[in-house]
């Protein structure tokens, strides 16, 4: 009979990638096939694993199994704030498919780091910021001219306009990343915490418009210094959400020009007075 070798680890990196990935003991062991009772034994350092359970614990926690060999666990920066406006039992608690989205960006933005140094290519610093208590419409026109978004705004083709102002943003010094963010309602993300920002936007069918509406709304998290996962709700009672959406709206359309739209002035002719995000967008 074949022996089951035991493979020393420290229990604790066991319990650290877990609950990194937002797993509970019951979810991990379905996902494992490990049970409740033989889980408990490893996470409180009774029992070792073996290799084909350490092989399985690597799968489910998405970690190699050199991560579940460290001596300790792993410091790891916290995943963004969420700005999300979904019902408060869902506040804070994140699809797996989310929190490696988020590593996945952060690998990427120290694999491009790494990449321009090896270069010698100097990486930009954003050097721009605003705060809450300035006007989102002010401060986007101040960047609007000092950026030549203008010139973007002439492109025919609105998918050339969106790679237009990406390549625009990471000129300032911002990391973007289009991403498969298929969980949690989620548009867009942002990140301040690295030595150069990072700004996800969801990857797939949603119309070029949206995506340089979601690209944008994050650019002002990023002014604000103050990164977040955002569903982009026009609904949103965060200040610092309306502020994103009024930024990123003026970036899209100045107020001035869009009330001398035709569509605009019949809306007004109409009586209508509350614009969602969708609308601006389109008109964009």
């Amino acid at each position: 009979m074949k022996e089951s070798i035991s493979i020393a680890v420290n229990h604790e990196v066991l319990v650290w990638a877990r609950e990194a990935i937002v797993l509970n003991r019951t979810n991990a062991s379905e996902k494992t096939g490990i049970s409740a009772k033989r889980l408990i034994q490893l996470e409180e350092g009774e029992k070792q694993p073996t290799i084909d359970e350490l092989k399985e614990l690597s799968k489910a926690y998405k970690r190699t199994i050199a991560t579940l060999l460290l001596t300790t666990p792993p410091k790891e920066k916290p995943l963004p704030a969420d700005r999300r406006t979904v019902d408060s039992k869902d506040l804070g608690n994140f699809h797996e498919k989310t929190i490696m989205a988020i590593r996945k960006a952060r690998a990427l933005v120290v694999s491009l780091i790494e990449l321009k140094q090896d270069a010698g290519i100097a990486i930009p610093r954003f050097q721009y910021k605003a705060s809450l208590q300035d006007n989102p419409a002010i401060v986007a026109n101040k960047m609007r001219k000092e950026w030549n978004l203008d010139e973007i705004r002439q492109f025919k083709n609105i998918n050339f306009a969106l790679d237009a102002y990406i390549e625009k943003v990471e000129s300032l010094g911002v990391a973007v990343f289009q991403l498969s963010l298929t969980q949690d309602h989620l548009r867009g993300f942002s990140m301040v915490d690295e030595i150069v920002p990072i700004i996800g936007i969801k990857r797939g069918d949603e119309p070029a418009t949206a995506k340089i509406f979601t690209l944008f709304h994050e650019l002002g998290h990023v002014l604000l210094n103050d990164g977040g996962l955002c569903d982009l709700s026009e609904n949103s009672s965060l200040q610092i959400e309306k502020w994103c959406n009024a930024f990123s709206a003026e970036l899209l359309i100045p107020t001035s020009e869009l009330l001398q739209m035709n569509i605009v002035i019949e809306q007004k002719l109409k009586g209508e007075k509350i614009w969602g995000k969708k609308e601006l967008i389109e008109l964009g």
